[in-house]
């Protein structure tokens, strides 16, 4: 159990030292540090990001800000650095560490290095109107984000988790979460957004299996009723 004062950064700093992301022992501690937040009254999901990023678990798009939302939050980050790691991860769907990995020579493409958790991989902006008016293609770091090269992906990505703890922002998988939304709103095939994600088929499809499945069918029917030759009312 965490010593002292309990606060959101020390529930964040305990499970960072005693557990590793993936692995079965990091969500036994997310679960006890979200019990510990709860008798705390701290907000339990700032905690969610940590235990694996979204597991296996099924994500309801009910639950997730729109995409309005996500650019006005944007508006109110006053950090420049910040706010531009932000609008990486709203516009890119980015993991908190792949931010620190960013080849832009084919913007508004862009390209995760490799070092990463799944390697190398190019992403489009489903929005490229976000990445062109963000200028994501200027590189603004946080000014207090002090890197150093051989600092391990859990470290680089639990700043970028503190950052959004601290200012009341959605957790940072929250942003991943609406990339694969948009890409289901979209009408792109669940194995081209797994590949834009940086994750399998399986698990794209175990997380978002429900609106997909729905976005599918709801095509379907949608395009049937719009057809002129469909049988009319009597």
């Amino acid at each position: 159990m965490p010593e002292g004062a309990i606060d959101l950064d020390g529930l964040i700093n305990w499970i960072e030292q005693r557990s590793q992301p993936g692995k079965r022992h990091r969500g036994h501690y997310c679960t006890c540090a979200r019990g510990i937040a709860k008798l705390a009254g701290l907000p339990l999901e700032q905690i969610q990001d940590l235990d694996g990023g979204y597991g296996f678990k099924p994500i309801n798009p009910r639950d997730l800000p729109s995409d309005e939302a996500i650019a006005n939050v944007r508006m109110q980050i006053d950090d420049p650095g910040w706010q531009y790691i932000y609008g990486l991860m709203a516009a890119y769907g980015l993991r908190n560490h792949e931010v620190w990995f960013l080849d832009l020579l084919d913007f508004p493409l862009v390209r995760v290095r490799e070092g990463t958790k799944t390697g190398a991989r190019a992403i489009e902006p489903l929005y490229p109107e976000w990445a062109i008016e963000w200028r994501l293609d200027l590189v603004v770091m946080p000014s207090r984000a002090v890197l150093n090269p051989e600092s391990s992906n859990e470290s680089l990505g639990s700043k970028v988790s503190r950052f959004f703890c601290r200012n009341g922002i959605f957790t940072p998988y929250t942003l991943r979460h609406c990339y694969a939304r948009r890409c289901a709103e979209f009408g792109i095939p669940p194995n081209i957004a797994a590949r834009l994600m940086g994750h399998s088929t399986k698990i794209h499809e175990v997380v978002y299996q429900s609106w997909i499945g729905e976005k599918v069918f709801l095509d379907v029917a949608r395009r049937a009723t719009e057809n002129p030759d469909r049988p009319k009312p009597p």
